[in-house]
């Protein structure tokens, strides 16, 4: 990256329902199965050069990226489309690793951050690049 050129970084949110139920004996009531609405956040990172119509990515592919993965949740029992334990950081990882091959292969010059779930008012589990600091 030249000096005439900068970082942007774009975030879209969609929501969904779903349903599922967690299997530890930590879970509590969540041992039951219940349902939440799902805000998740996805966060890419690209290059903008000076040129006026530089941009980093359309929003609207990108939202429509992350909702063609949604459809497959939405309305469903987690524990029944997703294959590891349908907590929010799995979610995330598993939301993260599916976006990252469709930008892979359609925006390559686009790199996916993080990708956050939050599970109704509740808590939210963030999935990303991490650097390593010494």
């Amino acid at each position: 990256m030249d000096k005439s050129q900068f970082e942007a970084r774009l975030t879209v949110v969609e929501t969904f329902e779903a349903a599922h139920r967690l299997t530890s004996k930590q879970a509590g009531k969540c041992l039951n199965t219940h349902g939440h609405t799902y805000k998740v956040k996805a966060v890419v990172k690209g290059v903008v050069s000076p040129e006026p119509e530089s941009w980093v990515m359309n929003f609207r592919d990108l939202r429509h990226y992350l909702q063609e993965i949604l459809k497959d949740y939405d309305h469903r029992l987690l524990n029944d489309v997703i294959y590891v334990p349908p907590t929010a950081e799995n979610l995330a990882r598993t939301i993260y690793i599916r976006l990252g091959c469709v930008l892979g292969k359609n925006n390559p010059e686009v790199s996916l951050q993080e990708i956050s779930v939050r599970e109704g008012l509740g808590g939210e589990a963030t999935v990303g690049i991490t650097v390593e600091t010494s």
